[in-house]
């Protein structure tokens, strides 16, 4: 089967940024005008985000409609059934998400699989479900467990807290009704890439409790597993000047500039105030390095795959460290030399072999 337009170009970007990992000036490499058009827009767009802290809500929606027209739409891996679903928010609201069932026997027999909740990335402003398409069949083929991705609600419209709570609805309705949909509630996992990654620390983080219980260490989260892929961990790093933050500041996508006006949009809203943005910042279900030391503890088993060329790596490395100094079992690191932020999407080479090992981390850590 043909690879998706879409995936091409994502594929593209993303190596055209890993030959770039040791290039320190455009001089360095001569770009002609071979580049296909998909990719200037797709550039495009990686423009525009670095301005998203000065647009109003409808000029962000207006780049998030021109981000979702190059999302590509086709099957890269075949699956038994893909279903359009919703789960109930907390606030009235049905959440979109699609599941994929990878096994017609498993169905046929009422064979409860594993469910790993999936979180898509871009910077809480951009992508869907449908842009993470690939990546949501592939682990279901390859853990042989339902997929169950979120679209959650986004800012500037949806700001924080509105993607963590969706994000924890939908897991606490996996963990009560998977069942239902053929999945086995005692083996519900979560998953993310990038925003993503970070929402998914936050839901993992907020099924923690209760405290004296995991301070004893007698209880155990009700998640097998988490896969967290390249996530933003901390406000307070996003505009350090050292480390992988000062080394990546203008290098490979996610700028500092970016991943700035990311977090501002995401915390306050369009046109953000930045005291308002300094104060939510500080909040452990939008920074999970900050999260006290218990609910580190109570992490599942954690796998944080990430580049070693990408400005988040230091947050990355730290909050492994934390939870990790708590006495959390089971959180790993997995470092990527040659690659870049987003390459868990792109269909890269490395991106194949991270699929493939944290399918692997997700069907040890959810064995019944």
């Amino acid at each position: 089967m043909a690879m998706p337009l879409g995936f091409k170009i994502s594929a593209a970007v993303i190596l055209l940024l890993t030959l770039l990992v040791n290039i320190r000036k455009p001089s360095d490499l001569a770009v002609g005008a071979w580049i296909p058009a998909e990719i200037v827009s797709f550039l495009w767009w990686a423009t525009g985000v670095t301005k998203l802290d000065s647009l109003d809500a409808d000029a962000i929606v207006a780049v998030q409609q021109r981000v979702a027209a190059l999302t590509p739409r086709g099957a890269a891996v075949h699956v038994d059934a893909v279903t359009h679903m919703t789960v109930p928010s907390g606030d009235g609201y049905d959440i979109p998400a699609v599941l994929y069932h990878p096994n017609s026997t498993a169905r046929a027999l009422n064979e409860q699989l594993m469910v790993t909740v999936y979180l898509h990335g871009g910077g809480w402003v951009l992508g869907s479900a449908a842009s993470v398409d690939a990546v949501a069949r592939a682990l279901a083929v390859q853990t042989n467990g339902l997929v169950l991705s979120v679209d959650y609600r986004m800012a500037p419209r949806h700001p924080f807290p509105t993607p963590v709570d969706d994000g924890v609805a939908v897991v606490r309705w996996a963990l009560k009704h998977a069942a239902s949909v053929g999945g086995d509630p005692r083996r519900v996992a979560v998953a993310g890439d990038s925003a993503g990654g970070n929402l998914g620390a936050a839901v993992a983080l907020s099924l923690a409790g209760p405290r004296l219980l995991v301070e004893a260490g007698a209880w155990r989260s009700p998640l097998c597993a988490a896969v967290l892929v390249s996530p933003p961990l901390s406000h307070a790093y996003a505009a350090r000047n050292a480390g992988s933050h000062a080394r990546y500041a203008h290098r490979y996508l996610l700028l500092r500039r970016v991943m700035v006006a990311m977090w501002s949009v995401y915390l306050a809203g369009p046109r953000p105030d930045p005291e308002r943005v300094a104060v939510t910042g500080r909040d452990w279900r939008a920074s999970p390095l900050e999260a006290p030391a218990w609910r580190l503890r109570a992490l599942p088993p954690t796998l944080l795959p990430y580049a070693a060329a990408e400005i988040l790596a230091d947050e990355i490395e730290d909050f492994a460290a934390a939870a990790a100094a708590t006495g959390a079992r089971g959180v790993a690191l997995r470092r990527y030399e040659r690659t870049v932020h987003g390459f868990f999407t792109s269909g890269a080479p490395e991106a194949r072999e991270c699929v493939t090992f944290a399918a692997g981390f997700l069907r040890d850590h959810c064995a019944r």
